[in-house]
């Protein structure tokens, strides 16, 4: 080959590779991930998912397993919760909302690894409040 055919690709090589860094540049910030199979079961069962955006939930988020079903217990009251460590998104439901995921989750075919409940926090008077604000109480 001649020194003009190297130079040639050389310069043609060199451009190619900065277009390839530039687009992955140009491509901005990853999405947010897309909610996952569990998490859609949960919101189609009735879960209200609610963003990590307050202290106040990062708080009991931090408490939770996260990624595991979680149920909390208040002296007769039974709540559910589902902290998505990917979206940063805590799901709670109510005894009537867990009923529907189990039977989603069994249709679905979700393992059921995924749908057990994993030991009952201890009444927690933090996610209780929270609770309340996300079904529209006080």
């Amino acid at each position: 080959m001649n020194r003009n055919k190297i130079l040639w690709l050389r310069w043609l090589l060199s451009i190619v590779v900065v277009s390839f860094f530039l687009a992955g540049c140009a491509t901005g910030p990853a999405p947010a991930p897309a909610p996952s199979r569990m998490e859609d079961l949960l919101v189609r069962a009735g879960f209200k998912a609610v963003p990590e955006t307050s202290p106040q939930c990062q708080r009991v988020c931090r408490k939770l397993p996260p990624d595991q079903l979680t149920p909390e217990k208040a002296g007769t009251q039974m709540a559910y919760a589902y902290y998505a460590s990917d979206t940063r998104l805590l799901y709670m439901g109510d005894e009537t909302a867990y009923q529907r995921f189990i039977d989603l989750a069994v249709i679905e075919n979700l393992s059921p690894r995924r749908r057990a409940v994993y030991e009952t926090v201890p009444n927690d008077p933090e996610f209780w409040s929270l609770w309340q604000n996300s079904q529209g109480g006080g």
